[in-house]
């Protein structure tokens, strides 16, 4: 498990090159030209001279798409459209960009997908051995997917940033966004007033050490905890009281990091060491809402397979977020934005995504092999999925028909709007299939965003499909639908349908 600070941000030095290393293929999948994309490798140039240090380049640039990179001990590729950022770009920026975590050094190299600062690009990871063995994938959908669950939490429209091209360029996440942008977690802490609670874990640091700290929340949710030390083949002994605000804790667990005190002393930010990751556990248990749930409040009794020197191993992997409650509350009780993230895609929703879940967040990688990055496409066609399956997901969101009857006023009906699932500005288009309408407009039709009734989607007739009906009674023809999602998503879909007279 990461210490604070670590787990989300992969920010680090460099060492020498060697002449040969980890080969990262860029396989562009987003539906924009190469030209329009851009990388920017972060931590170190790559050792081919392809990519300078936090100098963006065009992907059509980069020669068979693909570059190498020696021993890094945390870097990033940042992937943009339409301009070129740097690892000062403000999350703000209207520039639509999102990135990858990676370290080729240490005992064991990892790579990574991170939503914890926000959510723009969507991205897949594919690790082989120097051997082309496969090492693992880890995965994001299609960006409709994410920003339409993600946009379901009470406030989350304001955490968005528009694009300079028009749509949605981010969805920030909590700890980015501005202050109560998504719903308090101060009630969640309330709740835990007179409660008991025992962390068990473990620093995996030198020494390793293990720790079982207890404590009881205060009515504002203040706690102090107090407990024992056991370094790695040494005795148990008193450690320092560990104490946190009420006041602070509902921001620390968005965040992933607040003040609190060690022997009385206040910490310093983004310590390393035994302490922060006493503080890491009591932050985190409240993100995946197990303080105060099913299991109750013993951190060893949130997972499967604890170790027999009192910490999970693994991690924390019995069921999480709204799953770790029995009923439902009142209340916010987890980390919503990060339940999301965790729930649809292999990405660290908060800092401290690798504490838990049954998923694992973190992908081994040979530093001498090759990681495949995917640029995901913004449509809602599923990974693999065919153009057919995409379209007929798409339909039967809207709940289109196959025959459609025209009125007496010559509009019809043809399917249903509502948000979500089919969030967005809607367009239909329906063309003749046959006969003297072929290709011809015959109807078109519109319907606006962000209705959350189930409400007609309609059409009109032209007065040349008017009268073809009024002489034949059934028209066969081809309808598209068109629909822009936020974050300049656009999905398409074209069925068969035949109009009739009703």
């Amino acid at each position: 498990m990461a210490t604070a600070g670590c787990a989300a941000a992969l920010l680090g030095a460099t060492v020498a090159a060697p002449a040969h290393g980890l080969t990262v293929k860029v396989d562009n999948q987003s539906g924009r030209d190469a030209r329009s994309v851009f990388l920017m490798l972060s931590g170190a140039a790559s050792s081919d001279g392809k990519l300078p240090n936090d100098v963006g380049v065009p992907l059509s640039a980069i020669g068979g798409s693909q570059f190498t990179v020696g021993d890094i001990t945390s870097g990033r590729l940042y992937v943009s459209y339409g301009a070129k950022v740097t690892n000062a770009e403000p999350p703000t920026a209207p520039i639509r960009y999102d990135k990858v975590e990676f370290t080729t050094t240490g005992s064991a190299p990892t790579a990574n997908l991170t939503a914890v600062d926000f959510f723009g690009i969507p991205f897949k990871l594919r690790s082989q051995n120097a051997s082309g063995a496969a090492l693992g994938t880890r995965a994001e959908p299609a960006t409709a997917t994410v920003m339409n669950a993600l946009l379901k939490i009470p406030g989350a429209r304001a955490a968005t940033v528009p694009a300079s091209g028009g749509g949605t360029a981010r969805i920030r996440s909590p700890q980015l966004s501005p202050p109560r942008t998504y719903p308090s977690l101060d009630p969640y802490v309330r709740s835990m007033a007179g409660q008991r609670i025992t962390i068990k874990g473990a620093f995996f640091g030198a020494p390793f050490t293990t720790f079982a700290y207890s404590g009881t929340f205060a009515a504002d949710g203040s706690i102090t905890l107090t407990g024992t030390t056991t370094p790695q083949g040494g005795q148990s002994a008193p450690g320092q009281p560990l104490a946190v605000q009420g006041a602070s804790l509902s921001d620390a667990i968005y965040a992933g990091a607040g003040p609190y005190t060690v022997g009385g002393a206040r910490r310093p930010p983004d310590p390393n060491d035994l302490y922060s990751a006493v503080y890491r556990d009591l932050v985190a248990g409240f993100a995946w809402g197990y303080w105060g749930g099913r299991y109750g409040n013993d951190t060893i009794a949130w997972c499967t397979n604890p170790d027999p020197r009192g910490y999970c191993p693994l991690g924390w992997n019995k069921p999480s977020f709204a799953s770790a409650r029995a009923t439902a509350p009142a209340f916010t009780a987890f980390h919503g934005y990060a339940s999301i993230i965790s729930d649809l895609t292999d990405a660290y929703g908060f800092a401290y995504s690798d504490t838990g879940s049954v998923k694992t967040v973190l992908l081994p990688i040979d530093p001498r092999g090759t990681l495949t990055v995917t640029i995901v496409g913004d449509g809602s066609k599923a990974e693999g999925g065919s153009d057919a399956q995409a379209d007929a997901a798409m339909l039967d969101d809207l709940g289109v028909r196959r025959t459609v009857t025209v009125g007496d006023d010559d509009t019809a009906t043809v399917g249903r709007v509502s948000c979500p699932p089919a969030c967005g500005e809607h367009a239909v288009r329906i063309t003749g299939a046959d006969g003297e309408l072929d290709d011809d407009v015959v109807a078109r039709g519109r319907a606006g965003a962000d209705d959350r009734r189930r409400r007609p989607l309609e059409v009109r007739l032209t007065p040349r499909a008017q009268a073809y009906l009024a002489e034949h009674g059934e028209l066969d023809a081809r309808m598209t639908v068109t629909v822009r999602r936020p974050g300049a998503i656009v999905d398409r879909a074209t069925t068969k349908i035949a109009l009739r007279r009703g």
